[in-house]
């Protein structure tokens, strides 16, 4: 298992090495975008000052093959909003190693929830 996390690691920090700008202005644009919402949520008066910018894995990125990232920009009523601004960003510098891992992980899931 730390052989490979530490594959993993070293994978990763070669994609970030490599298509660092890429990468980054993928997210900016996601963050930006959600932002931006926001920002027109809040000018129609649907949405108070922001608190919190939330990013979360997307749970259907084990079924869809693919690694997302959910951005939310929340205001003081949290997950309560009445608005939604939000957006998606697709890791997919990620989605090879993810891919890898979870085929790694699996078989040890099994072996442990049979042991439970």
């Amino acid at each position: 298992m730390e052989e490979t996390f530490q594959c993993a690691c070293s994978e990763i920090r070669t994609a970030l090495d490599t298509d660092a700008c890429v990468i980054w202005r993928g997210l900016r644009d996601a963050v930006c975008g959600c932002l931006e919402t926001a920002g027109a949520l809040q000018r129609q008066g649907q949405k108070g000052r922001l608190k919190y910018l939330a990013f979360s894995m997307m749970q259907h990125a084990l079924w869809m093959d693919r690694l997302e990232l959910r951005i939310d920009a929340l205001d003081d009523s949290f997950y309560l909003d009445t608005a939604e601004a939000s957006a998606q960003y697709r890791a997919d510098f990620l989605q090879d190693r993810f891919r890898r891992d979870m085929e790694c992980l699996y078989p040890e899931s099994v072996n442990l929830g049979s042991n439970i």
